[in-house]
């Protein structure tokens, strides 16, 4: 008899957020847009928070990068999502609850890999 591994317990169970009408699991981030998608949240994470809330550009820019971040990984699960569907069908709240979601999906899945890793 052989050994399995099972690296199906490696993935977390599904969570899902709807977003102008579509839903999307972000309970992982797939690995064909893992490097995109932590580019992107480290690219978030170099805005000063307090430039942000006194300066409209930066404000802006950080909002524009946070829809990229959005629509790439929207995309992945739904090839008709893109910034400007994003832009158009999303507020501001719904875009900043997604890019949320997104960043704790990608800090799970590197959580798992460095548990696994241990074990």
């Amino acid at each position: 008899m052989e050994n399995v591994v099972d690296l199906d317990i490696l993935r977390p169970e599904k969570k899902f957020v709807k977003l102008g009408g579509k839903e999307f699991d972000v309970s992982y981030i797939p690995v064909a847009i893992t490097f995109e998608i932590d580019e992107l949240i480290e690219r978030l994470g170099l805005f000063d928070r307090e430039k942000l809330l006194k300066d409209k550009k930066t404000m802006r820019e950080a909002f524009n990068l946070s829809v990229e971040l959005c629509a790439t990984f929207a995309h992945f699960w739904n090839s008709e999502i893109t910034s400007d569907w994003i832009k158009e069908n999303c507020n501001v709240a719904q875009v900043r609850a997604f890019t949320d979601a997104i960043k704790d999906a990608l800090i799970r899945s590197y959580a798992g890999v460095e548990a696994y890793g241990k074990n």
